[in-house]
């Protein structure tokens, strides 16, 4: 290549890495540029979602009942004893908070209640937050409502008395014998916050009453729930619908359960609680036809899988029965009735194996679960894993030291060890707590011992 070829060659190549360079430079600017842009639209975006959050925040605030607790005034002789209005107003609301969490609705909750009295406010350049929602809601003409209240002594009577915006003043009272004790506070303190409740939310006061098998206060409390309350009256016929079926009042609740859906075609709890209720008169393809409704309207309920796996065992059909509770635990892979009633068909139908997996399942699922343990222990027994099987039902006795089933399931593994003395010791406990095994006297290892003088003497010492 000649000398003025190359020199031209070279000015080329230079003419396209300059071309190049530019190119890239131009790219680079472009990129900049687009990267300033982005950041721009994308601070907008998140000042969008900050203006939406708090208007969504402020629009629940505007739609949902809040009451402001104030503090409470008390006689100085009872401020005393360490109660002062402070302490009186947070504790009652405490005690309510508590008892909607034993009711246990699974209906969500839309009322809020304000401590003023405990709860420090947030301040925005000295002017209080809760001021301001105060103000706004004023401007919407939205209600401000108040709790409030006095606790004196009058004579030998401690009287509390509540004052709820809107509502009757209520007073409970307590006769002192001879000074104010915990146990007195604690009484008044309960009544307070469980007609708080039933003010503000009786459907949830009823939810806690069922919850603790005080059907009479919860059947009470849903008449003036239906009377005071009409944005829950589906919620409470649907519990008064519960109540009567636990209590064998199929056709109450049946009727319970049709108002429910008179006022909303698709509550489908109403429906599967028909299905129940038919399920419990025999009436099965009469309940599965409700249940085929409930699970049109939303399949996604755990309990109504739950129900239907119950009634199809009712009718001893069983395999389909484990299909149902096993679409439960694909939605919800820790509920406990799903898992101990799966492993009691599986023990029912003598699959050991797998009720023992189900039952070591549910025993780490909830520990506090005392059917879990003395399932383990019997299918421990089963297997002969006598050792396994007393140190899961002694667990068992750990959560519940009066189970009658626990000692009469321990009594008899230890008497097909051949324990004499522990076989008659649990057999004792579990006839004391109120067991009844007389229907398996027949059977070991109650057979072996049946003759013994120690096993009449125990007999004759608790039965009826």
């Amino acid at each position: 290549m000649s000398k003025l070829t190359k020199v031209k060659a070279n000015l080329y190549i230079k003419k396209i890495y300059t071309g190049i360079k530019l190119k890239l430079s131009a790219l680079g600017n472009y990129y900049l540029k687009f990267e300033q842009e982005l950041k721009k639209y994308i601070i907008r975006f998140l000042l969008i979602l900050l203006a939406f959050g708090i208007v969504y925040n402020l629009y629940i605030d505007l739609s949902t009942d809040t009451y402001m607790v104030n503090s409470f005034k008390v006689q100085d002789d009872i401020q005393k004893t360490g109660m002062s209005g402070d302490v009186f107003a947070s504790e009652i609301i405490e005690k309510a908070t508590e008892l909607k969490a034993i009711g246990n609705s699974i209906k969500e909750d839309n009322l809020n209640f304000t401590e003023t009295a405990t709860i420090p406010e947030i301040q925005i350049q000295g002017i209080s937050l809760q001021a301001v929602l105060s103000y706004i809601k004023l401007v919407f003409g939205v209600q401000q409502k108040s709790i409030s209240g006095r606790v004196v002594m009058v004579g030998n009577t401690l009287r509390l008395t509540l004052i709820i915006s809107g509502q009757p003043v209520f007073s409970v009272k307590r006769m002192i014998k001879d000074k104010i004790t915990d146990e007195d506070i604690r009484f008044v303190i309960e009544k307070a916050a469980e007609q708080l409740l039933r003010f503000t939310d009786p459907y949830l006061l009823a939810c806690y009453f069922e919850s603790i098998g005080a059907n009479e206060n919860a059947i009470n409390t849903l008449r003036y729930s239906l009377q005071n309350d009409p944005d829950n009256r589906v919620w409470a016929y649907n519990l008064w619908g519960n109540i009567s079926m636990k209590n064998g009042e199929y056709d109450d609740a049946i009727n319970k359960y049709q108002k429910a859906i008179s006022l909303d075609s698709q509550f489908s709890k109403a429906f599967y609680g028909i299905g129940n209720c038919l399920g419990y008169q025999s009436k099965f393809d009469e309940a599965y036809q409700q249940f085929r409704k409930a699970e049109l309207i939303d399949p996604d309920d755990v309990n109504l899988w739950n129900s239907w796996g119950f009634v199809l065992s009712e009718q001893q059909q069983f395999d389909k029965a484990i299909e149902m509770f096993n679409k439960a635990l694909a939605l919800q892979p820790d509920n406990v009735y799903a898992l101990y009633t799966l492993a009691s068909i599986y023990s029912d139908l003598q699959k050991n194996e797998d009720a023992l997996k189900i039952y070591h399942l549910l025993t780490e699922v909830n520990p506090t679960n005392i059917n879990g343990w003395i399932g383990l222990g019997y299918c421990y027994q089963v297997k002969k894993e006598y050792e396994n099987s007393i140190k899961t039902l002694e667990k068992a006795l750990e959560v519940d030291s009066l189970n009658n089933i626990a000692y009469g399931t321990l009594a008899e593994t230890y008497g097909l060890m051949n324990k004499t003395d522990k076989f008659y010791q649990n057999l004792d406990s579990s006839l004391k707590y109120g067991y009844e095994p007389y229907v398996y006297f027949e059977e070991e290892p109650y057979k072996s011992f049946s003759g013994t003088k120690s096993f009449a003497e125990i007999i004759k010492k608790y039965k009826k």
